[in-house]
Protein backbone atom coordinates (compact mmCIF):
# COMPACT_ATOMS: atom_id res chain seq x y z
CA UNK A 1 0.00 0.00 0.00
CA UNK A 2 1.38 3.25 -0.75
CA UNK A 3 2.68 5.36 2.14
CA UNK A 4 3.08 2.16 4.39
CA UNK A 5 6.89 1.72 5.69
CA UNK A 6 7.64 -2.12 7.38
CA UNK A 7 9.68 -2.39 9.82
CA UNK A 8 10.36 -4.83 12.31
CA UNK A 9 7.03 -6.16 11.63
CA UNK A 10 5.43 -2.89 12.29
CA UNK A 11 3.19 -1.33 9.43
CA UNK A 12 3.69 2.39 9.92
CA UNK A 13 1.10 4.80 8.11
CA UNK A 14 2.37 8.26 7.20
CA UNK A 15 0.53 11.29 5.08
CA UNK A 16 1.76 11.57 2.19
CA UNK A 17 4.04 14.31 1.47
CA UNK A 18 1.51 16.13 -0.73
CA UNK A 19 -0.52 17.09 2.74
CA UNK A 20 2.41 19.21 4.04
CA UNK A 21 4.33 16.99 6.16
CA UNK A 22 7.87 15.05 5.67
CA UNK A 23 9.69 12.26 7.28
CA UNK A 24 11.63 14.99 9.82
CA UNK A 25 8.25 16.51 10.21
CA UNK A 26 6.60 13.00 11.49
CA UNK A 27 9.77 11.71 13.10
CA UNK A 28 9.44 15.02 15.89
CA UNK A 29 5.88 14.64 15.85
CA UNK A 30 5.92 10.97 17.65
CA UNK A 31 8.43 12.37 19.66
CA UNK A 32 6.60 15.40 21.33
CA UNK A 33 3.19 13.87 21.03
CA UNK A 34 0.99 13.64 24.16
CA UNK A 35 0.14 10.64 25.17
CA UNK A 36 -3.68 9.31 24.26
CA UNK A 37 -3.42 11.31 21.08
CA UNK A 38 -5.06 9.30 18.65
CA UNK A 39 -3.82 11.48 15.81
CA UNK A 40 -0.09 10.93 16.45
CA UNK A 41 1.83 8.64 14.93
CA UNK A 42 2.70 5.47 15.88
CA UNK A 43 4.43 4.71 18.56
CA UNK A 44 8.27 3.50 17.65
CA UNK A 45 7.75 5.29 14.46
CA UNK A 46 11.28 7.66 14.98
CA UNK A 47 13.27 4.13 15.17
CA UNK A 48 11.13 2.90 12.68
CA UNK A 49 11.98 5.61 9.59
CA UNK A 50 15.56 5.20 7.90
CA UNK A 51 17.74 8.07 9.87
CA UNK A 52 19.70 10.25 7.25
CA UNK A 53 23.20 10.77 6.65
CA UNK A 54 25.13 13.74 6.03
CA UNK A 55 24.66 12.95 1.73
CA UNK A 56 21.07 12.27 2.58
CA UNK A 57 20.70 8.64 1.53
CA UNK A 58 19.03 7.53 4.47
CA UNK A 59 21.78 5.30 6.04
CA UNK A 60 22.43 5.37 9.44
CA UNK A 61 25.56 6.71 10.62
CA UNK A 62 27.90 5.16 12.79
CA UNK A 63 28.09 6.78 16.64
CA UNK A 64 30.62 8.96 16.06
CA UNK A 65 31.07 9.01 20.19
CA UNK A 66 32.14 5.66 20.61
CA UNK A 67 35.16 5.79 17.95
CA UNK A 68 37.18 8.73 17.36
CA UNK A 69 39.37 9.39 14.56
CA UNK A 70 42.38 9.82 17.40
CA UNK A 71 40.76 6.15 18.19
CA UNK A 72 41.51 5.05 15.06
CA UNK A 73 44.81 6.60 14.19
CA UNK A 74 46.11 4.72 17.58
CA UNK A 75 44.65 1.64 16.10
CA UNK A 76 46.09 1.74 13.03
CA UNK A 77 49.72 2.79 14.51
CA UNK A 78 49.09 -0.48 16.66
CA UNK A 79 48.54 -2.46 14.07
CA UNK A 80 51.42 -0.85 11.91
CA UNK A 81 53.91 -1.71 14.73
CA UNK A 82 52.44 -5.56 14.95
CA UNK A 83 51.69 -6.43 11.15
CA UNK A 84 53.63 -3.72 8.97
CA UNK A 85 52.50 -1.28 6.28
CA UNK A 86 51.29 -4.06 3.98
CA UNK A 87 48.49 -5.19 6.92
CA UNK A 88 47.44 -1.07 7.14
CA UNK A 89 43.98 -1.84 4.81
CA UNK A 90 40.90 -0.18 6.19
CA UNK A 91 39.40 -3.71 6.37
CA UNK A 92 41.34 -4.52 8.60
CA UNK A 93 41.66 -1.92 11.06
CA UNK A 94 37.83 -1.71 10.66
CA UNK A 95 38.18 -5.12 12.18
CA UNK A 96 40.96 -4.69 14.67
CA UNK A 97 38.10 -1.58 16.08
CA UNK A 98 35.29 -3.89 15.76
CA UNK A 99 33.35 -1.51 13.23
CA UNK A 100 32.16 -1.98 9.49
CA UNK A 101 35.06 -0.62 7.33
CA UNK A 102 32.51 2.33 6.08
CA UNK A 103 33.14 3.34 9.33
CA UNK A 104 36.14 4.90 9.10
CA UNK A 105 34.99 7.14 6.24
CA UNK A 106 33.67 9.44 8.29
CA UNK A 107 36.39 10.53 10.04
CA UNK A 108 38.63 10.42 7.12
CA UNK A 109 38.14 10.48 3.19
CA UNK A 110 40.22 8.14 2.03
CA UNK A 111 43.01 5.35 2.81
CA UNK A 112 45.57 8.29 2.16
CA UNK A 113 43.97 10.92 4.55
CA UNK A 114 44.06 7.97 7.21
CA UNK A 115 48.08 7.04 6.16
CA UNK A 116 48.75 10.93 6.36
CA UNK A 117 47.01 11.33 9.40
CA UNK A 118 49.37 8.21 10.50
CA UNK A 119 52.36 9.71 9.16
CA UNK A 120 51.80 12.71 11.28
CA UNK A 121 51.33 10.85 14.15
CA UNK A 122 54.71 9.43 13.61
CA UNK A 123 56.67 12.26 13.03
CA UNK A 124 55.26 14.09 16.37
CA UNK A 125 58.28 13.54 18.38
CA UNK A 126 60.47 15.09 15.61
CA UNK A 127 58.59 18.47 15.93
CA UNK A 128 59.21 18.45 19.70
CA UNK A 129 55.56 17.18 20.67
CA UNK A 130 55.00 13.71 22.53
CA UNK A 131 52.22 11.58 21.36
CA UNK A 132 49.03 12.65 23.55
CA UNK A 133 49.88 15.80 24.84
CA UNK A 134 48.93 19.23 24.01
CA UNK A 135 51.99 21.00 24.75
CA UNK A 136 53.61 23.92 22.22
CA UNK A 137 56.51 21.79 20.49
CA UNK A 138 59.90 22.69 21.51
CA UNK A 139 62.85 23.44 19.14
CA UNK A 140 64.04 19.97 19.22
CA UNK A 141 67.06 20.15 16.89
CA UNK A 142 68.08 23.69 17.61
CA UNK A 143 69.03 25.37 21.09
CA UNK A 144 69.66 29.20 21.29
CA UNK A 145 72.91 27.85 22.08
CA UNK A 146 74.00 25.25 19.70
CA UNK A 147 75.99 25.92 16.64
CA UNK A 148 74.26 25.90 12.78
CA UNK A 149 76.44 22.60 12.23
CA UNK A 150 75.32 20.70 15.23
CA UNK A 151 71.45 21.49 15.06
CA UNK A 152 71.46 20.10 11.40
CA UNK A 153 72.64 17.08 13.08
CA UNK A 154 70.16 17.04 15.54
CA UNK A 155 67.32 17.81 13.53
CA UNK A 156 68.66 14.80 11.33
CA UNK A 157 68.97 12.36 14.10
CA UNK A 158 65.22 13.09 15.95
CA UNK A 159 63.74 12.63 12.49
CA UNK A 160 65.86 9.41 12.35
CA UNK A 161 64.84 8.28 15.82
CA UNK A 162 60.82 9.23 15.13
CA UNK A 163 61.08 6.96 11.74
CA UNK A 164 62.63 3.69 13.21
CA UNK A 165 60.41 3.89 16.52
CA UNK A 166 57.82 2.48 13.96
CA UNK A 167 58.04 -0.54 11.77
CA UNK A 168 57.90 0.49 8.01
CA UNK A 169 57.93 4.48 9.63
CA UNK A 170 60.45 5.53 6.75
CA UNK A 171 57.84 4.31 3.85
CA UNK A 172 54.82 5.01 5.47
CA UNK A 173 55.92 8.81 5.93
CA UNK A 174 57.87 8.78 2.86
CA UNK A 175 53.95 8.20 0.89
CA UNK A 176 52.44 10.64 2.45
CA UNK A 177 54.78 13.34 1.93
CA UNK A 178 55.62 11.97 -1.86
CA UNK A 179 51.79 13.16 -1.78
CA UNK A 180 51.85 16.56 -0.36
CA UNK A 181 50.01 15.16 2.49
CA UNK A 182 52.73 15.80 5.26
CA UNK A 183 55.42 18.02 6.07
CA UNK A 184 58.51 17.45 7.56
CA UNK A 185 59.59 19.33 10.75
CA UNK A 186 63.20 20.15 9.58
CA UNK A 187 62.29 23.84 8.43
CA UNK A 188 60.81 25.08 11.44
CA UNK A 189 63.76 23.91 13.55
CA UNK A 190 66.61 24.71 11.39
CA UNK A 191 65.20 28.16 10.43
CA UNK A 192 66.82 30.14 13.35
CA UNK A 193 70.05 28.54 13.60
CA UNK A 194 71.17 28.75 9.62
CA UNK A 195 69.39 32.37 10.04
CA UNK A 196 71.39 33.37 12.20
CA UNK A 197 74.35 32.00 10.34
CA UNK A 198 73.42 34.05 7.23
CA UNK A 199 71.40 31.55 5.36
CA UNK A 200 68.65 32.83 2.83
CA UNK A 201 64.89 31.75 3.23
CA UNK A 202 65.90 29.87 -0.25
CA UNK A 203 68.61 28.33 1.65
CA UNK A 204 67.02 27.30 4.48
CA UNK A 205 64.57 25.81 2.34
CA UNK A 206 66.55 23.86 0.05
CA UNK A 207 68.94 22.33 3.21
CA UNK A 208 65.84 21.26 5.17
CA UNK A 209 64.53 19.10 2.02
CA UNK A 210 67.63 17.72 1.14
CA UNK A 211 68.35 16.55 4.75
CA UNK A 212 64.72 14.85 4.83
CA UNK A 213 65.01 13.43 1.53
CA UNK A 214 68.42 11.77 3.17
CA UNK A 215 66.99 10.64 6.15
CA UNK A 216 63.61 9.54 4.99
CA UNK A 217 65.62 7.57 2.20
CA UNK A 218 68.41 6.14 4.58
CA UNK A 219 66.09 5.16 6.98
CA UNK A 220 63.99 3.51 4.48
CA UNK A 221 66.26 1.11 3.07
CA UNK A 222 68.23 0.44 7.13
CA UNK A 223 64.06 -1.30 8.11
CA UNK A 224 64.10 -2.85 4.36
CA UNK A 225 67.11 -4.40 5.36
CA UNK A 226 66.01 -5.56 8.86
CA UNK A 227 62.83 -6.76 7.59
CA UNK A 228 64.75 -8.88 4.71
CA UNK A 229 67.39 -10.20 7.55
CA UNK A 230 64.12 -11.29 10.19
CA UNK A 231 63.14 -13.04 7.01
CA UNK A 232 65.99 -14.94 6.24
CA UNK A 233 66.46 -13.13 3.07
CA UNK A 234 69.55 -11.53 4.29
CA UNK A 235 72.08 -13.59 6.54
CA UNK A 236 71.41 -13.65 10.14
CA UNK A 237 68.76 -16.27 10.85
CA UNK A 238 68.68 -19.52 9.65
CA UNK A 239 67.07 -20.64 6.50
CA UNK A 240 63.61 -21.48 5.94
CA UNK A 241 62.47 -18.08 8.01
CA UNK A 242 60.79 -17.52 4.81
CA UNK A 243 57.12 -18.58 5.19
CA UNK A 244 55.83 -20.70 2.44
CA UNK A 245 54.43 -18.46 -0.54
CA UNK A 246 57.69 -15.63 0.25
CA UNK A 247 55.59 -14.03 2.50
CA UNK A 248 57.60 -12.17 5.36
CA UNK A 249 56.67 -12.29 9.03
CA UNK A 250 58.71 -10.66 11.48
CA UNK A 251 58.92 -11.91 15.36
CA UNK A 252 57.94 -8.01 16.50
CA UNK A 253 57.97 -9.74 19.72
CA UNK A 254 61.71 -10.12 19.85
CA UNK A 255 62.46 -6.77 17.34
CA UNK A 256 59.43 -4.52 17.74
CA UNK A 257 61.17 -1.67 16.70
CA UNK A 258 63.27 -1.80 13.95
CA UNK A 259 67.12 -0.82 14.78
CA UNK A 260 70.05 -0.96 12.89
CA UNK A 261 74.05 -1.63 12.86
CA UNK A 262 77.18 0.59 13.88
CA UNK A 263 78.07 0.34 10.21
CA UNK A 264 74.40 1.69 8.81
CA UNK A 265 74.95 4.51 12.16
CA UNK A 266 78.18 5.70 10.53
CA UNK A 267 77.26 5.82 7.03
CA UNK A 268 73.93 7.64 8.18
CA UNK A 269 76.41 10.30 9.96
CA UNK A 270 78.64 10.41 7.18
CA UNK A 271 75.49 11.41 5.11
CA UNK A 272 74.81 13.92 7.38
CA UNK A 273 77.74 15.84 7.41
CA UNK A 274 78.09 15.82 3.53
CA UNK A 275 74.63 17.77 3.75
CA UNK A 276 76.06 19.72 6.76
CA UNK A 277 79.43 20.72 4.30
CA UNK A 278 77.27 21.39 1.54
CA UNK A 279 75.14 23.70 3.87
CA UNK A 280 78.57 26.16 4.56
CA UNK A 281 79.02 26.56 1.13
CA UNK A 282 75.72 27.71 0.18
CA UNK A 283 76.04 30.23 3.60
CA UNK A 284 79.30 31.52 2.49
CA UNK A 285 78.09 32.59 -1.36
CA UNK A 286 75.13 34.60 0.85
CA UNK A 287 77.63 37.30 2.73
CA UNK A 288 75.76 39.89 1.33
CA UNK A 289 72.42 38.45 2.83
CA UNK A 290 70.74 40.05 5.88
CA UNK A 291 69.88 37.13 8.11
CA UNK A 292 66.42 35.67 8.22
CA UNK A 293 64.46 36.98 11.17
CA UNK A 294 64.42 34.45 14.59
CA UNK A 295 61.22 32.56 15.07
CA UNK A 296 60.10 32.92 18.77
Amino acid sequence: MNGVHYSDGVNVVHPRPEHGHTTDGLRAEAATAPAGDRNAPVAGVRQALPAQDEGGRGQVAPSRGRRSASDVVDTALDLLDRAGLPSLSMRRIAQELGLQPSALYWHFADKQSLLAALSRRVLLPAAGVSPGHDDPPHEVGAPSSMRWEDAVRSAATHLREALVAHRDGAELVSSSLALGLVELPLADSLHAPLGDAGASARTVAVVAETLGHFVIGHTFHEQQRVAATEAGVLPGRPPGAVPPGGSVAIDTSRTPVPKTNRTGLDSFAAGVDLVVAGTAVLIGLEDDHPPLPRIR
